[in-house]
């Protein structure tokens, strides 16, 4: 499936919000029914827009905790908690309008925070219109490098630094992302977008995290002068 994908609308809040719309018209019914079949649901509304969703395993254990501003469609909308079958918290975040946003904190079994990571930042670099590349090239006589001194390749980087979202963690899927971004002249990621995505929200809003995130590039160059280039990156989820 071809997607060009990731609008941006800026939408009201507490800060400035920026809600991303996948093209993929089944994302949320298929997950709403794989979610049936996984978990046993419950809602309770405790305001007019407000819904409080449990979800539970076959067992009764209380795996997520949840905010919805609307059930029907499901729209998550507020924090969300997530916890393994011992009812140790695993993660906790929030999402705007289906979107995970602001910081989302991943802990190990013994409650401790090992990881935080904010959402918003990457949405920052999010193209909303496939003419914002129009500048870039695709062909140059030397390609960008990635350097860092930790990683031997973009690909072992993604590998140590892939975060896997707690909500199609419950559910198992998988799947790939193709990632579209730009290294400017000055060897830094931008212009970012999903030329092929997966089913979820939550895997392709990562799969664009870890890459916004990957650092500094060695530019690359055309005659000698560096130059910004279309780069892309798959981003597998196994």
């Amino acid at each position: 499936m071809n997607l060009e994908i990731m609008n941006i609308h800026k939408i009201s809040g507490m800060k400035k919000l920026l809600s991303l719309i996948f093209l993929l018209g089944t994302c949320t019914s298929l997950d709403a029914q794989k979610l049936e079949e996984a978990l046993v649901r419950e809602t309770k509304q405790i305001s007019d827009s407000t819904f409080r969703l449990i979800e539970k395993n076959r067992e009764n254990d209380t795996i997520i905790l949840g905010v919805l501003s609307s059930v029907n469609p499901e729209i998550k909308d507020g924090e969300f908690k997530f916890f393994d079958n011992k009812g140790l918290i695993q993660a906790k975040g929030k999402y705007s309008k289906n979107v995970m946003s602001g910081i989302w904190r991943f802990y190990d079994k013994k409650g401790n925070i090992v990881k935080e990571v904010d959402y918003d930042k990457p949405v920052k670099l999010l193209v909303s219109n496939m003419d914002e590349y129009k500048d870039d090239f695709v062909i140059v006589e030397e390609r960008p490098e990635y350097k860092n001194n930790k990683y031997e390749s973009i690909y072992k980087y993604i590998e140590d630094n892939l975060i896997y979202p707690p909500y199609p963690g419950k559910l198992n899927l998988k799947g790939k992302v193709m990632v579209l971004f730009t290294v400017d002249e000055n060897g830094s990621v931008c212009r970012i977008s999903v030329l092929k995505g997966t089913e979820d929200l939550d895997l392709n809003l990562e799969a664009v995290r870890v890459v916004a995130e990957s650092g500094q590039w060695k530019p690359g160059k055309q005659r000698d002068k560096p130059v910004p280039v279309k780069q892309n990156v798959i981003v597998t989820f196994k």
